[in-house]
């Protein structure tokens, strides 16, 4: 099976035709043999049943009377039929009583039986049949027959057939190589067709077939396939090309963006490089001016009203600009000084800013309550610089006459999420001015009636951006200020951590 399956359309359908043809024939030839000869054999049953039944009427009266002479006489008219080799007459008690041609007769008999018995032996024909008196069994004729006429019938047919089978199988042969040409040959066009756009990749090679048939279906189905296949290829090379320009587009923007991110990282190097020295070689100076502004006041008292006041004044720029460089200096530690994150309890962070704060605490008569705080990984210096900005500056502004009332919370509002809220009861801000309490140096207030360099919030953004969150927040002009700020509790993962369980209670500071 394996074998044919190897083999070409052309071959297959060659051998099925052959194949079909030939058991075809085969079967209508058995039918045809086995019908004649069953014929055959009737009409010789009938033609001995017909003679015997005439010789042994004719011998009723000589086995009755026991004439033997007549008997034999009566079976040796049988000689006129060159089939009948042998026959004999046998009385009532079963034995022979006349013969034809006795040498090869054998005495088996019917034993009895009244019907006819016929059967084929060893290349000849037996025929026993009783012979009756007044429905009496008197006695059996036996006639022997040849089938020499019979085998020569069987050779006829076998020599008829077997030549009826060669012609018609020569005829198969040439119908079906005619034949092959209406169904193999289309194939093995389409076939030829296919391996020839695989190798050339030519998608506008077609296919033809004259007749309307299933063949002719199967081409146009595959002319359509083919028109399809040839439409995308058309866009896909279309689509490769666009895509290419534009990866070629993008490598070059990315060429670009690296070179400018290289350049940018340089820059920020630079400039905090600058930073950290200006900030150092501008305090030494700030410091003299400062400490000589101290002499000269200590060591000439009797300076006057107005030189006080220009000693004063020279003091305290110097002071502001003092706390402007200590900021700016703070500001570029967050990353050049950054410390690596590790887990931490935001409570024992928060009692440190707490210890900081103290005499701010003390002397506003501040009242801070404080929900429990998550166990992070953060940054814990950076942490508390934010917490202790926060809260710094909920002190720093609060009301002439109420002390201030802070309070800060946190809950997990995304899976590894955390929101931070810090909120007061101070003088609160106009929310038109959120984003601009973040920008560097920015201040909503003079500088005679808060002091500060306007970089605290600024300071709490950079490090709430360094730990992969976001700050910002809300305000009632008079009501007081609320800050909300995010932070992951692993870094390096995307909002997939655990929650830490909360507890409800709060701690009074």
């Amino acid at each position: 099976m394996k074998l044919f399956g190897k083999c070409s359309i052309k071959l297959k359908l060659f051998i099925l035709l052959l194949f079909v043809s030939l058991i075809t024939l085969m079967t209508s030839s058995a039918l045809f043999i086995y019908n004649d000869l069953r014929g055959f054999k009737e009409n010789l049953l009938h033609s001995l049943t017909a003679l015997a039944g005439t010789v042994g009427a004719n011998s009723r009266a000589a086995i009755y009377f026991g004439d033997e002479a007549k008997a034999t006489e009566i079976l040796s008219s049988l000689k006129e039929n060159s089939q009948i080799k042998h026959a004999a007459l046998f009385d009532s008690k079963g034995d022979i009583f006349a013969t034809y041609n006795g040498t090869d007769i054998k005495t088996e008999h019917s034993k009895g039986k009244e019907e006819v018995i016929f059967s084929l032996k060893e290349g000849e024909v037996e025929l026993i049949q009783p012979i009756l008196l007044k429905e009496k069994k008197i006695g059996e004729i036996k006639i022997s027959a040849d089938l020499e006429k019979y085998n020569a019938v069987i050779k006829k047919y076998f020599f008829i057939v077997g030549l009826i089978l060669i012609s018609t199988f020569g005829i198969a042969i040439i119908l079906s190589l005619l034949l092959q040409n209406f169904l193999s040959n289309p194939i093995q066009n389409l076939a030829k067709v296919i391996k020839e756009i695989s190798n050339k990749n030519d998608y506008s090679i077609r296919v033809t077939h004259p007749y309307k048939d299933e063949i002719g279906d199967l081409y146009f189905g595959f002319n359509q396939m083919i028109s399809k296949v040839q439409k995308r290829d058309e866009e896909l090379t279309f689509t490769n090309a666009v895509l290419s320009k534009e990866i070629e587009q993008r490598k070059l923007a990315e060429e670009n963006l690296r070179f400018y991110s290289s350049e940018l990282k340089r820059s920020n190097q630079e400039l905090q490089d600058f930073a950290t020295i200006a900030s150092h070689d501008l305090q030494e100076p700030l410091r003299k001016i400062i400490t000589f502004g101290d002499r000269i006041a200590k060591e000439f008292p009797e300076t006057s009203e107005k030189g006080k006041d220009y000693i004063t004044r020279m003091r305290n720029s110097s002071e502001r600009m003092k706390h402007f460089i200590s900021d700016l200096l703070e500001y570029s530690k967050i990353e050049t000084k950054a410390m690596p994150f590790e887990k931490a309890d935001l409570n024992e962070i928060f009692d440190d800013v707490l210890e900081n704060l103290e005499i701010q605490i003390s002397q506003s008569k501040a009242q801070i309550s404080l929900d429990k705080l998550p166990t992070i990984k953060v940054d814990s210096l950076q942490i508390q610089h934010l917490f202790q900005n926060l809260i710094g500056n909920a002190i720093k502004y609060k009301k002439s006459n109420d002390p201030p009332i802070i309070h800060v919370s946190a809950r997990l509002i995304e899976q590894g999420f955390w929101e931070f809220v810090v909120k007061d009861n101070g003088i609160g801000f106009d929310n038109m001015y959120i984003e601009r309490i973040f920008k560097p140096f920015e201040r909503l207030h003079g500088k005679s009636a808060f002091e500060g360099s306007g970089m605290g919030l600024t300071i709490c953004r950079k490090i709430v951006t360094r730990h992969g969150g976001s700050i910002t927040a809300s305000s009632i002009l008079g009501e007081g200020s609320t800050f909300k700020f995010t932070l992951p509790e692993l870094q390096g993962q995307n909002k997939t951590t655990l929650a830490l369980p909360m507890e409800s209670d709060q701690r009074e500071i």
